[in-house]
């Protein structure tokens, strides 16, 4: 039961969060991905339809997109970088880590976390709401 009083907390803060942090951003060099993000926060995961791990995560993320209609979510497939209209992601944020590869992305395009392999849903929002609660003091300071 307290599980599922964080998690509503954490869904109204996060919308709170978010609502005061994401003025849609003006594209420029430095940020390829804004023109695609467009000045939300967005969570990208880098995977594979090969990969078993990947398969095991899909629920999980699409658990996620559903409870947390405030970040936006975004599945790179690995296999199709070249053409994927993603294909900056590969540049700026993959860097040919181990798949599955999932990173948290700011409204600006800067990457504020980054997980490798399988997480549940509860360790997404819970590393996402630390994410939250640095921000948070760093704007205090």
């Amino acid at each position: 039961m307290a599980v599922q009083g964080r998690m509503k907390w954490f869904s109204l803060s996060l919308l709170f969060f978010l609502s005061l942090g994401c003025a849609p951003s003006t594209p420029t060099s430095t940020m390829p991905d804004s023109r695609l993000l467009g000045g939300h926060w967005t969570l990208v995961n880098f995977g594979a339809p090969w990969c078993a791990v990947c398969r095991k995560l899909e629920p999980e993320l699409a658990h996620f997109e559903k409870e947390q209609p405030n970040v936006r979510y975004q599945h790179v497939n690995v296999e199709a970088k070249h053409t994927s209209e993603f294909k900056n992601y590969f540049s700026k944020y993959f860097h040919g880590r181990a798949i599955p590869f999932t990173v948290l992305i700011d409204s600006e395009g800067r990457a504020r976390k980054d997980w490798s392999g399988y997480l549940t849903y509860q360790e997404i929002v819970s590393d996402i709401l630390e994410v939250e609660t640095n921000m948070a003091k760093e704007q205090h300071h």
